[in-house]
């Protein structure tokens, strides 16, 4: 009987392992919670046979219940992971900057590009920020 168990417990949990997306782990946890926790309540009914298939009944469909939600969850992250990488690779672009020295107060300077949204519509815009004194940067034009 336990062999079966854990036969039924292997096919649903086995081929999850294999399949995180993004770094997640949640679609593997959710499998194996699942499929424990329906094997346990699966475990409650039935008697003889009948209990063994209840068991089993209850790790496959809890396994499956657990993938889902567990899917569902790594997908939420991968999709996060993305747009913080986006989001990343935004503001390295807009602070990408030429430095150069201006000759009329030998400062350091730099051409600067961001992004600004003018009647709505983004728009990238340039200009040159120079270093004072104090070390902080002040837009010049």
């Amino acid at each position: 009987m336990r062999a079966l168990i854990l036969a039924a417990f292997a096919v649903v949990a086995v081929p999850t392992l294999a399949h995180a997306q993004c770094g997640g782990n949640k679609t593997a946890i959710g499998t194996l919670a699942g499929a424990a926790g329906g094997g346990l309540l699966g475990s409650q009914f039935g008697g003889g046979s009948g209990k063994t298939a209840m068991t089993i009944a209850g790790v496959v469909g809890g396994g499956v219940l657990g993938n889902q939600v567990g899917q569902r969850l790594d997908a939420e992250d991968c999709a996060e992971q993305r747009a913080a990488a986006a989001r990343r690779q935004q503001r390295v672009a807009e602070q990408r900057s030429a430095a150069y020295h201006d000759p009329s107060s030998g400062r350091a300077c730099r051409e600067v590009q961001s992004t600004a949204f003018i009647h709505g519509e983004r728009q990238i815009v340039t200009g040159t920020s120079c270093r004072e004194p104090d070390g902080s940067w002040k837009m010049v034009d």
